[in-house]
This record gives C-alpha cells, structure tokens and sequence, in this order.
C-alpha cells in the first residue's frame, strides 16, 4: 500500500471585497479571522454548498474511513500564555466533538505533547522523533517564524496529512494555529476561535472551502458556534467505507 505525504501547492490569492486570502486547494488550506464578508452566495441550497478538499486532484475523493476504531488527537499548547492552555484545549475538543457527531467517528483525546514543526511539508512531528501515529490528528499553536506560510493575516492551516494513494483512505492530519493570534484576546472573542477551529479542522476531515457563509467551510472565518448544513453533509460524503 503506497502513502503520500501530502504537500502544499499555493495558487494565487484570489481578491475579496475588504482583504486578501491565500486559497492552497486542492493541497492546503490557510485561514484569514478578520470577519465575515457580506454578499451574494452562490450556491442556492446550504446543505449542498459543500466541496472535497482534493477536488481536481489525483487525490479527489479521499477521506477517512468509518470504522469503529477512534480517531486519536494531542495538542501542543506551550506557546499559548499558561492560563489559557486549559481553555484552549476544551474548546478545541468541544470543536472535534462536533466534527465527530458529524461523522458519527469517535475521537479520542491522548493528550498533550511536544511537537515541532516541519517548514517545508508545513507538518507536524513529535518532538521526541517517535514515529507518526496512525488514525491521528496532530495540533498545534505555533511561534511565529516557525513555517514560512504562517503570517499575518493567516491565522491558521490545516489539512489531511497522509492518504494511502491506491485506497484515498486519510489517516492521518496536522492543524496549526498562530499562537499570537490566540493569545490576543482583546480584540480575538472565544466565539471567533470556536470558528477558527471548527474550519481548520474540517479541512483535516478533507474538506475544501464552501460558498456560503452560514457554513463553517466558508474561507473567510468569523465568530461561530456550530458547523452549517454543507459542513455536516459535505463531512459525512467525504467518509469512505471502512476496509475489511
């Protein structure tokens, strides 16, 4: 069975009414948290604004596979300010929860830990060097200077990670965030990074970005609660079913 690593490939950044945002699709997906933007969807049904994140690619129609074994997650909050990295770690989880009844997979917290980040393939590793697990989900909060793409106004990247090629099973996916975006809270509201982290990890769960911005897959990311009808029915097409 063949594994690719997935890497990024960045094409040029389209204009939006008020910034400008980088679109990585079909291999890589940066967010911009600078509000939602008013406008004309273009897609007329909510539960169908929905697209794969390897749509036009060799990898098109890749995902995760229903099976009963978890999805497994950890988290590295050290650049986070020590009295937020509590809060920040039951706010991502409470933001997988909602992916995971979604899905209908089950997702399994394995702790904290220490990763670095890789600046060419923008992925994570252990920091110990031990190898990558599979079915799991790494997620940090970034320094900045640590990947090149991390810049201002990006605020955070994600996607599937690693996909066996001849099957387009995704087992396994990375999510980074800028750790001084998190951090500042005068001006950052924990309803904008409940959005933040719910697109971010939709892109882990292989999906692109919508057109319409009752869903969460919208690329210009705001203050949010809960997933749209594209994202839980895009999340669900995106399921493949589980290999004997």
């Amino acid at each position: 069975m063949t594994e690719l690593t997935v890497m990024p490939r960045i094409r040029n950044a389209p204009r939006l009414s008020v910034i400008r945002t980088v679109m990585l699709l079909p291999m890589m997906a940066l967010v911009l948290v600078l509000g939602l933007l008013t406008g004309t969807a273009q897609a007329q049904d909510p539960q169908r604004d929905y697209r794969g994140f390897f749509a036009g690619s060799v990898l098109d129609g890749s995902g995760w596979t229903a099976c009963a074994a978890p999805i497994t997650w950890s988290i590295d909050v050290s650049a986070l300010r020590r009295n937020q990295r509590s809060n920040e770690v039951r706010r991502m989880a409470r933001s997988l929860k909602q992916w995971a009844q979604a899905t209908d997979l089950t997702m399994r917290f394995t702790g904290r830990e220490r990763l670095r980040v890789d600046p060419v393939f923008h992925t994570l590793h252990p920091n110990n060097d031990d190898p990558l697990r599979e079915r799991h989900i790494y997620i940090s909060f970034i320094r900045e200077g640590e990947d090149p793409l991390m810049v201002d106004p990006v605020a955070g990247l994600a996607m599937p990670a690693r996909v066996h090629s001849d099957t387009g099973e995704v087992f396994g996916g990375v999510a980074m965030f800028r750790a001084r975006h998190v951090r500042n809270t005068r001006e950052v509201t924990g309803y904008a990074l409940k959005g933040l982290y719910l697109h971010e990890l939709g892109h882990v769960f292989a999906l692109g970005h919508a057109d319409q911005s009752v869903n969460a897959m919208y690329p210009v990311v705001g203050d949010r609660k809960k997933l749209g009808p594209g994202d839980t029915k895009g999340a669900r097409a995106m399921l493949k079913p589980c290999r004997v």
